[in-house]
């Protein structure tokens, strides 16, 4: 018999939290679930932790692959799916015990197919500290969820996320080779596919924070790229919809791409990679985007924009220089 929720778990190197990780699936009070561990290369002893847990419980299977990047993980136990519902957890996060058994109530209660909850952060020198959610508890549309998603960072994460496994869902994919903001652009494109969403304040998602995950690795501007090319293919994808999308979310979601393009251009000035911002620029998109900062931004930004989209051999060593060659934390851009 099929279980009733489908779980795909990516791990890669993550010995020192994935036991924790799985016993909080196994700690549900919803029990009918099966887990999908697809070990993504790992090199330390993640995979005979996953294998030992999986040997003493018949509902979690380990499939192996070589390290193909995340991604291509989750689609591997995409293609292994059975239940009703689906949802996702990396293997150094946790959920909370009433998780899967309140997702699976609100979707049922509400005939939404597309969950989400709170969120917490879990930190090594500090425990859990609350996120604080950025919309009402209830049922919302999903125009409206993706609006405030594009306008204040909504968190739509992989773990607080339940999904309905409609035929739809069932065909929706990550995009294969993409290093970060795959997970956004899988559920945003998700999200696209339904009418409505329901939200639980409650958290029952702890996100934990630690250096050296995808999130907090050191500044790699090819990984923002990553995030950015994902946001431009969901825009593209709801902009091309046969019936459409809210314009305001549209408009809303290219704001903050352009915006988004105009920092990274900049910052991979600062660090030198002065060849792939000539490239970048060679894009309409990218010209567009400094077309933009310059025409509304405040004047500290319509000068790098200017700067960037002079493209003066002189005025980019003189800002790397100043840079020291290398990125500076936000805080000082």
């Amino acid at each position: 018999m099929d279980p009733n929720v489908s779980i795909v778990m990516p791990v890669f190197n993550v010995e020192t939290y994935v036991g924790e990780t799985i016993r909080s699936v196994q700690a549900q009070t919803a029990t009918d679930w099966e887990l999908i561990v697809v070990n993504d290369g790992s090199t330390d002893g993640t995979g005979r932790v996953v294998r030992a847990l999986a040997a003493e419980d018949p509902r979690i299977r380990v499939l192996d692959q070589r390290n193909g990047g995340v991604a291509r993980a989750r689609n591997l136990g995409l293609d292994l799916v059975r239940g009703r519902f689906l949802v996702f957890l990396d293997g150094d996060d946790l959920w909370r015990e009433g998780f899967l058994a309140k997702a699976v109530a609100r979707l049922e209660a509400t005939g939404t197919d597309f969950f989400h909850c709170g969120v917490e952060h879990l930190r090594a020198d500090a425990g859990p500290s609350p996120v604080a959610p950025q919309i009402h508890p209830g049922i919302s549309s999903s125009v409206d969820l993706m609006n405030r998603h594009f306008a204040s960072g909504v968190q739509l994460l992989m773990g607080n996320v339940m999904l309905r496994n409609t035929p739809k869902v069932r065909a929706l994919r990550f995009a294969d080779g993409c290093r970060h903001g795959e997970d956004t652009e899988y559920l945003l494109r998700a999200l696209a596919l339904t009418d409505s969403a329901s939200l639980l304040e409650e958290r029952l998602f702890i996100y934990r924070v630690r250096p050296g995950s995808a999130t907090h690795r050191p500044w790699d501007w090819r990984f923002r790229l990553d995030a950015i090319l994902a946001m431009e293919r969901v825009l593209a994808h709801l902009s091309g919809q046969a019936d459409g999308w809210d314009r305001h979310s549209l408009e809303e979601g290219l704001r903050r791409l352009r915006y988004s393009q105009y920092r990274l251009l900049y910052q991979m000035v600062k660090s030198g990679a002065w060849d792939e911002v000539r490239a970048l620029l060679a894009q309409e998109g990218w010209r567009e985007a400094l077309r933009s900062v310059r025409e509304r931004a405040p004047a500290m930004h319509r000068c790098k924009a200017r700067i960037v989209q002079g493209q003066n051999p002189l005025a980019w060593r003189l800002v790397a220089a100043y840079a020291g060659n290398r990125f500076w934390t936000s805080a000082r851009t």
